[in-house]
């Protein structure tokens, strides 16, 4: 993966979003965020910080559909989760699909 891609996400607490298609990547980074509800859900603490957000104008991408990907540190290094969804960009609609 390009260096320039994976830039800043590699900072405590950061994550970086990942929207790929045709060859083009779109980037944007975020932050970590308290999920009290996951960690609730599945009974550990280990879920506390699974959540993160972003602020990206879908604006300026072009119509399309996108693979989606977010990029964290682990303690092995960096990783990229796919988990296989897709977000659909331009007049139809702007929502997640799997």
């Amino acid at each position: 993966m390009p260096l320039e891609i994976i830039r800043g996400a590699k900072s405590k607490g950061r994550v970086k979003l990942v929207l790929w298609n045709d060859g083009k990547v779109y980037t944007a980074l975020g932050r970590r965020r308290r999920r009290p509800d996951v960690a609730r859900r599945h009974g550990s603490l280990n879920y506390l910080r699974s959540g993160f957000e972003f602020e990206r104008s879908l604006l300026d991408l072009p119509s399309g559909t996108y693979r989606v990907g977010i990029i964290q540190k682990s303690q092995s290094g960096l990783v990229m989760c796919t988990r296989g969804l897709q977000l659909v960009v331009g007049e139809q609609s702007m929502f997640p699909v799997r």
